[in-house]
C-alpha cells in the first residue's frame, strides 16, 4: 500500500522541477468582470487546471478555487501549479487580500482522486474512527471536524502544501463539509481496504497565511 508523499519529498521534486530544464505551461488569463473573477489556467500534458480567482462582493480581498481534468499524477503537477501561483502572486501584489483557498471535492474523477484514497486510508488508521459502522467511536455529529483535523495531521496533501511551501506560504486545513462515507466499492477508487466503511470525498477549504520567520533561526 503506497503511502502519501512526503512534504520534504515534494519541496526536494519542486526544486528539482524548478532548477532543471522546466518547460514553462503557458499561463492563460481569462477575465469575468461582471462576476468580479478571472480564470487563471494551464493546460499541459494532459492535464488542464484551472484556478477561478473571485473577488468578495462586500469584504475586502479575494478567494479562489480549483478545478482540474488532469491525468497527471499528484507530483506531475506541482510545476503547473507553481505556474499558476506565479501568475496569482504577480497580479494581486504577493497575494494581498487573499482570504481561502476552496479546493472542491477530493473526488474530481481524475488522477486528483489520490486525494481521496489517502483520506480513506488515513481515517483506517485512527482509533477514533469505527471502519464497520462508518462513523467515529464517539460524537459522530462531529465528523467535519474530525475529517479536516485528519487532512492536516496526516498531510494526505504534501504536493500542494509544497507548491505554497515554494513561495514562502502556509496551506491549511480550514473546514470541510459534505462528507461522503462509504466502501472502496461504493466510493470507485482504490483503497486496498474491502469492506471497511470510509470517509473518501469531502469539499475541502484551505487557508493561505505567510509563513513567520523563528527566532534564532
Amino acid at each position: 500500500m503506497s503511502r502519501p508523499v512526503s512534504i520534504r519529498n515534494s519541496l526536494i521534486l519542486l526544486l528539482g522541477l524548478l532548477a532543471g530544464p522546466l518547460r514553462a505551461a503557458e499561463v492563460r488569463r481569462e477575465p469575468s468582470p461582471l462576476e468580479r473573477a478571472t480564470t487563471y489556467s494551464v493546460n499541459q500534458d494532459g492535464c488542464e487546471l484551472r484556478w477561478i480567482l473571485r473577488r468578495h462582493a462586500e469584504l475586502p480581498g479575494f478567494g479562489i478555487s480549483e478545478r482540474s481534468r488532469c491525468g497527471l499524477d499528484a507530483a506531475g503537477q506541482i510545476p503547473l501549479r507553481a505556474d499558476l501561483l506565479r501568475a496569482v502572486l504577480a497580479d494581486t501584489g504577493q497575494l494581498a487580500g487573499w482570504r481561502d483557498f476552496e479546493w472542491g471535492r477530493l473526488l474530481r474523477g481524475d488522477a486528483n482522486d489520490v486525494y481521496g484514497s489517502r483520506l480513506a486510508r488515513a481515517a483506517a488508521r485512527s482509533p477514533r474512527w469505527d471502519k464497520s459502522k462508518g462513523r467515529l467511536f464517539r460524537n459522530p455529529q462531529e465528523i467535519n471536524r474530525f475529517v479536516a483535523d485528519l487532512l492536516n495531521r496526516e498531510a494526505v496533501f504534501p504536493e500542494l502544501v509544497a507548491v505554497f511551501a515554494g513561495a514562502n506560504l502556509e496551506l491549511k486545513v480550514s473546514g470541510v463539509e459534505k462528507v461522503l462515507v462509504g466502501t472502496e466499492r461504493q466510493a470507485g477508487i482504490a483503497t486496498g481496504l474491502g469492506q471497511a466503511k470510509l470517509p473518501f470525498d469531502c469539499i475541502v477549504y484551505f487557508t493561505v497565511t505567510r509563513k513567520t520567520a523563528v527566532p534564532g533561526r
